[in-house]
């Protein structure tokens, strides 16, 4: 009788192993982006060719960073130093002020005086569109997206600019916070896809 239950159970155990539904190994969510190829010259580069034409021209050389639509490429100006005509206004501004892009949900809140902005990016979650980047930036400008490591996760379709340096640094969930030039930017990725920025002018101290 013994034999018989131990035989009946190891039956019901190799049954219930045979009904139980097959699973599968979770897909990995390592992102591989393919290099971006150029397809302009340095002259008609964004970056290289200073956009001449453009208000972002005016901008280049001052200590400040601005939003990019890798896209569109339109530039929300982050103004925590304050320029007139290319000189540094070394004075209390004594307000706030609420700047956005012309296209989708973007809005900074900047205050001068204490050296921060808050941006907030709505319903960002968008990819960038390679046609867009290869025919906005040289070879040399993609280079330096494409040596990039961006982990699990693909970049943002927007990226903090330094007006000084004229470099570019695509979001990316896994990172968040990172230092452009003088400037800390911390990142919080929400789960509706909305990005909130927090940009701070932080340059060495004691020199």
């Amino acid at each position: 009788m013994k034999r018989y239950l131990c035989t009946m159970i190891a039956l019901l155990m190799v049954l219930t192993a045979c009904a139980a539904p097959a699973t599968s190994e979770p897909e990995s969510t390592k992102y591989i982006h393919a290099p971006y190829v150029s397809t302009i010259t340095a002259e008609e580069c964004f970056i290289c060719s200073e956009s001449k034409g453009t208000s972002t021209g005016l901008y280049w050389g001052e200590d400040n960073v601005g939003l990019l639509n890798l896209n569109t490429f339109e530039v929300l100006r982050i103004e925590i130093n304050r320029y007139e005509n290319g000189k540094l206004v070394e004075k209390q501004a004594g307000f706030m002020r609420t700047t956005g892009m012309k296209s989708g949900s973007v809005f900074a809140t900047t205050d001068p005086d204490r050296g921060y902005s808050h941006v907030r990016i709505g319903g960002a979650n968008s990819s960038i569109d390679a046609g867009s980047i290869q025919s906005h930036l040289c070879q040399t400008c993609l280079d330096e997206i494409n040596n990039m490591h961006f982990g699990d996760y693909p970049p943002e379709a927007y990226a903090i600019v330094n007006f000084t340096d004229k470099t570019i640094r695509p979001l990316i969930q896994n990172t968040t916070f990172f230092g452009s030039g003088n400037y800390g930017v911390d990142c919080e990725f929400e789960d509706d896809g909305n990005i909130d920025l927090l940009i701070f002018y932080c340059p060495p101290r004691y020199q």
